[in-house]
């Protein structure tokens, strides 16, 4: 069972970023076709979950025990050390998303 909450905790942690940032811009880009606030708390929801998600793995691996603690203490550093990385994969997965759904509601008008 704590190899189950360990892999659902880890691709929770990978997997947060879409979950929580794609369905949020998709209702933001309905409200507002323009690239406004909304985009901006979306971009630091989707990163604040991510390690939110991150750290809760971390403290459940450590707290079991093990050889795997130190390694997954790394992961946390390497998160910080990358951060601005991910943060930016992280905008351009909701920009991307932004663009898509804006491509969509214009084909949906032009066939209305």
């Amino acid at each position: 069972m704590g190899e189950l909450i360990e892999s659902f905790l880890f691709y929770l942690a990978v997997l947060s970023p879409a979950i929580v940032g794609i369905p949020l811009q998709i209702r933001a880009t309905k409200k507002s076709r323009k690239i406004d606030k909304f985009f901006k708390i979306n971009c630091m929801l989707a990163s604040g979950v991510q390690f939110v998600v991150l750290i809760c793995y971390v403290f459940y691996v450590a707290n079991r025990g093990g050889q795997q603690a130190e390694a997954i203490g790394w992961l946390v550093v390497a998160y910080i050390f990358f951060s601005l990385v991910i943060i930016g994969l992280n905008t351009i997965l909701v920009l991307v998303t932004h663009f898509m759904t804006k491509w969509i509601l214009k084909i949906k008008n032009r066939k209305a």
